[in-house]
């Protein structure tokens, strides 16, 4: 388990000290993954393959904001006694929420370029599919989502759970 990679330096304009997670780190790897599997499944299919990285842009801001929403609706008292802390911390975001936040704002920019649905869709599989696993692998990183208790040689300890 490795939460934190490195510290920023202190003298790092705006940002000295702040934490460079594992998470934050294959967060950024899983969408950079996605969008290359999106662009060569989109130049396979005879599209643009530029478009992809619109689309990708629509699925990272989608995907956040989907995903810190739900959690703050699935949490809503925890926003009613402390909104600016349930609005900005690190943790916090539902799969589920960045899902269909994603979905809805990539199937409008995939309307709005006037690009075929069923075949975007169908170059969007293995990138989400690839993404998703790149992104899980951060989440195991930092300690999150450790599953059920286990006394199996194969379980792994997680000592103090997510930061």
């Amino acid at each position: 388990m490795y939460p934190v990679i490195f510290e920023l330096p202190d003298w790092f304009p705006i940002l000295g000290g702040a934490p460079i997670t594992s998470f934050g780190v294959f967060m950024l790897l899983s969408f950079l993954t996605g969008g290359y599997v999106l662009q060569a499944e989109m130049r396979r299919m005879g599209q643009d393959p530029e478009q992809a990285w619109d689309l990708v842009f629509w699925a990272v801001v989608g995907g956040i904001v989907g995903a810190k929403g739900y959690y703050i609706l699935l949490n809503y008292p925890l926003l009613l006694s402390d909104p600016v802390s349930s609005i900005f911390s690190r943790g916090g975001l539902v799969w589920y929420g960045g899902f269909l936040l994603a979905t809805a704002l990539v199937v409008w920019q995939i309307r709005r370029q006037r690009l075929p649905l069923r075949a975007i869709a169908d170059a969007c599989a293995p990138a989400l599919a690839l993404a998703y696993g790149v992104g899980r692998m951060g989440c195991f990183l930092v300690g999150d989502d450790w599953g059920r208790p286990t006394d199996s040689w194969v379980g792994i300890r997680f000592p103090q759970g997510a930061p």
